[in-house]
């Protein structure tokens, strides 16, 4: 009975024995890869084809102007969370993430925002992405977007990125708009321009044809699209794209024409 404890004491102080040493061996080796300098900087733009608001050349500019140098800066010396929150604090950077590798690369991912509207307003002109997140315009990029002027009922300062904390229902409808106008290629291609007028009704410019479109306010947007297909389907071949100067879908179940000038004598 002795002899079988002793030998069970025996196999448990070895493998006490086994783990302290690979545990002593792993943070021997840890501390070794901690001692190693970065080895490259590598960034991946996930969604680079479709938005181009920052560049992989740009984001390592960020890395290496905050001290992390290729060739020089230690494992050890790396505060990846720190650098995910310099470069999430730019405006058109969604999120990102840094991690590093057993070779010492160090890899930064980033998604940037898509903005689905383009707001100008007396404080400059903001980006809005379906999170209500506004950011100012980019420079060095522009996407093709509809973009909303006139009287914008949001006070939006220079500079502002963020999400409204008050009087956001009106960005709410807005982007309700701008999801349906995107999921519709035709009206998304149709629509050159959005306008606010004092009352907050908002008008659409289209591409073609000499009129405007006032949707009233930003709210049953696919029935009013309906009747607007309608119109373009049954009368505007008879018509012509140029016969009426405003057609307007506010009313519930018709649609208030108003003719130019040039076609009082409009027979349909």
């Amino acid at each position: 009975m002795f002899k079988k404890i002793l030998i069970i004491t025996l196999y448990a102080m070895l493998f006490m024995a086994l783990v302290l040493y690979f545990g002593f061996s792993a943070a021997l080796a840890k501390k070794g890869e901690d001692r190693l300098p970065v080895s490259r900087i590598k960034v991946v733009v996930r969604d680079s084809s479709q938005i181009r608001f920052v560049s992989g050349r740009e984001i390592k500019e960020i890395v290496t102007a905050n001290g992390i140098i290729q060739g020089s800066t230690m494992l050890e010396d790396l505060d990846l969370h720190h650098l995910e929150q310099i470069l999430n604090s730019r405006s058109a950077v969604k999120v990102s993430q840094a991690y590093i590798n057993r070779e010492g690369v160090l890899t930064v991912m980033i998604q940037q925002r898509k903005p689905i509207l383009r707001i100008e307003t007396e404080g400059g002109g903001f980006y809005m992405d379906e999170t209500l997140y506004l950011f100012p315009l980019v420079r060095n990029y522009s996407p093709w977007l509809p973009v909303v002027s006139g009287n914008i009922p949001v006070t939006l300062p220079a500079g502002f990125r963020g999400n409204l904390k008050e009087n956001n229902a009106w960005l709410v409808q807005m982007r309700d708009l701008a999801i349906f106008l995107e999921s519709e290629e035709f009206w998304n291609n149709m629509t050159e321009q959005l306008y606010v007028d004092g009352k907050g009704v908002i008008s659409l410019v289209p591409r073609v044809g000499d009129h405007r479109i006032v949707l009233g306010s930003p709210v049953n947007i696919e029935e009013k699209f309906r009747k607007l297909e309608c119109f373009y389907r049954e009368v505007i071949p008879l018509s012509g794209w140029n016969a009426f100067r405003s057609i307007d879908l506010q009313y519930e179940k018709q649609i208030v024409c108003k003719i130019n000038n040039n076609n009082k004598n409009l027979d349909l």
